[in-house]
């Protein structure tokens, strides 16, 4: 009987500590509740806020880009005035397709056009040769020493780098960053 009364008393104390802890942790989440609610209006206020801010920096770059397009069309408008301004701009307009392929008349002109009959008359001895003879191209010491590099095959290595330097010397020059030139 003892047995069974010191049960029922211990399921007493525990059902009253589970209370006590059920009303402290209710109390608990009362103040935190309470502390949630007052953080709420706080953040609520802050979140309008930044809302607010947001949609006036949205509201001032569509401000700037409407203003930019306008300055941009009456660019354009002053540019479509001016080309009409000009003379020849109806002709532009009407007669002038614009082919991407076509050669410049300063490209034309930069091709050298020799006469067709050039070759008919050096042959004919009509023309005099106009050019360097072998030997004095061979003359050159710099020509001979360039040939016999390539012909060796060592034209473009540091060995023939540092042959041509050594046999062409250059100006001394004032280098200031201190970059080698060759």
């Amino acid at each position: 009987m003892e047995r069974g009364m010191l049960s029922k008393q211990l399921l007493w104390n525990r059902k009253a500590s589970n209370e006590k802890e059920l009303n402290k942790s209710s109390s608990k989440t009362a103040e935190s509740e309470a502390l949630r609610i007052s953080k709420h209006k706080v953040n609520k206020e802050r979140t309008r806020q930044r809302e607010a801010k947001r949609q006036d920096k949205i509201s001032s770059k569509v401000k700037a880009d409407m203003e930019s397009a306008k300055a941009e069309e009456r660019r354009l408008e002053r540019l479509f005035a001016l080309a009409a301004s000009v003379p020849y701009y109806g002709t532009l307009l009407n007669n002038i397709t614009p082919d991407i392929h076509k050669t410049t008349e300063a490209r034309k002109n930069d091709v050298y056009m020799s006469r067709d009959n050039s070759l008919a008359d050096f042959q004919c001895g009509l023309q005099q040769l106009r050019s360097f003879t072998n030997d004095r191209v061979f003359s050159d010491i710099k020509f001979r020493l360039a040939n016999a590099l390539h012909e060796a095959g060592v034209a473009r290595s540091t060995y023939a780098r540092n042959v041509v330097r050594d046999a062409i010397p250059r100006a001394k020059e004032e280098r200031t960053t201190g970059i080698q030139p060759y």
